[in-house]
């Protein structure tokens, strides 16, 4: 089968003889209001122009997630591209799944498990939170999404710097938008670089964060981290790179 990361297909994925059918998904948060939450605002505002053929779940924790995507999916049927449209935290990495922040070695794992059923070698999960893949301690990112990876048997993406929070992410399946857009700004419209940018709300500067600016992190199963750039999400649901 081809690989779906590098498959753009405005009917969903067809199977070949043999192969599982999938279905892409989109996860926003759906725990909260979105009146104090920019991000989620123009998260809300990017699933509407998804192709009919995305499903997007609205998860209140991580239970509710599963949930839904055990019902979503039908009989033999696995996951195939999931973005995970989430937060994070470059002092204490992780990302959130509604109220549920994932972020220890044994959520991780434990999470991976429950994903499994419905995951494979050809499964994608992308997530958007901020600075998860390069925190305050980049090696123990890299440790505890390899766990995910490993888990579920899928590739896993992340970004290594600030998530670009976008009402156009999934504006044009021609066009997709970056995963993490060296270009995004956070405050003031500021561009970000080391001379420059320092956390207002914390006073703490992002280090890590700054010097990969557009990378994302790749990991497979039982394989060494990439850093790669130029990930996109298209609005079949399809993460390509």
């Amino acid at each position: 089968m081809q690989n779906p990361i590098n498959l753009i297909d405005p009917t969903g994925m067809a199977p070949e003889d043999g192969d599982p059918k999938r279905r892409n998904s989109v996860v926003i948060d759906g725990s909260k209001s979105d009146k104090h939450d920019k991000a989620l605002k123009a998260n809300k505002k990017a699933v509407q122009k998804l192709d009919s053929s995305v499903t997007v779940i609205s998860a209140k924790s991580r239970k509710d997630m599963m949930n839904q995507i055990s019902s979503h999916l039908e009989d033999s049927e696995k996951m195939g591209d999931v973005s995970i449209l989430s937060h994070g935290n470059y002092d204490d990495t992780g990302f959130y799944i509604g109220k549920d922040y994932i972020n220890t070695k044994s959520k991780m794992e434990s999470l991976g498990v429950e994903l499994a059923k419905y995951s494979d070698s050809d499964t994608n999960i992308a997530i958007t939170a901020c600075h998860l893949g390069a925190g305050h301690n980049p090696e123990s990112s890299k440790d505890m999404l390899q766990i995910l990876s490993n888990s579920t048997k899928a590739n896993v993406f992340t970004s290594m710097t600030w998530g670009a929070a976008t009402e156009n992410r999934f504006n044009n399946s021609d066009v997709p938008y970056f995963f993490s857009d060296p270009t995004y700004t956070v405050f003031d419209k500021t561009p970000l670089s080391p001379v420059n940018y320092k956390d207002k709300e914390l006073g703490k500067t992002r280090l890590n964060s700054i010097k990969n600016l557009g990378n994302t992190l790749y990991l497979r199963p039982n394989s060494n981290p990439k850093i790669i750039k130029d990930v996109y999400f298209t609005r079949t649901g399809f993460i390509k790179y």
